[in-house]
């Protein structure tokens, strides 16, 4: 079994805006904006509902990467993501692979059919939560 990592390239936009930002990964969208200076420290005083009104947008992180030929020629190719929080969808190559809604879970996709040698793009945007709460009412 051959692995490659994608934790590195790593960019953050709010969807919608023209706000991106360096992002880790993994990591969350507060972290990323908290060391971005988008975000105050939600502990301090009454910062709290200023923070929780961040998860009424949408966030966009996205990553370009090549593959090895090794990996390209291997009988399948899995894209793993673990712990995606929560309401997200997946896209490779502008090409929707899925759309995932439990973070207690890993994430398994067959996406060799998908890449090519050089020049992947891949796009998680995560959905307000928030907002999904008040659409389930």
């Amino acid at each position: 079994m051959k692995k490659q990592l994608l934790h590195s390239g790593w960019q953050l936009t709010t969807v919608g805006k023209n706000d991106t930002i360096p992002a880790t990964v993994p990591g969350s969208v507060y972290n990323d904006l908290l060391n971005a200076g988008h975000m105050e420290d939600p502990y301090w005083r009454d910062n709290e509902m200023k923070a929780l009104a961040l998860m009424d947008e949408d966030y966009r992180y996205n990553t370009t990467f090549d593959v090895n030929a090794d990996v390209l020629n291997s009988e399948r190719v899995l894209l793993r993501c673990e712990g995606l929080d929560t309401i997200a969808d997946i896209v490779l190559n502008g090409e929707k692979i899925a759309s995932v809604c439990n973070m207690h879970r890993t994430w398994e996709f067959d996406v060799k059919d998908s890449l090519k040698t050089t020049g992947n793009t891949l796009e998680i945007v995560f959905h307000s939560p928030t907002k999904y709460i008040k659409e389930q009412d």
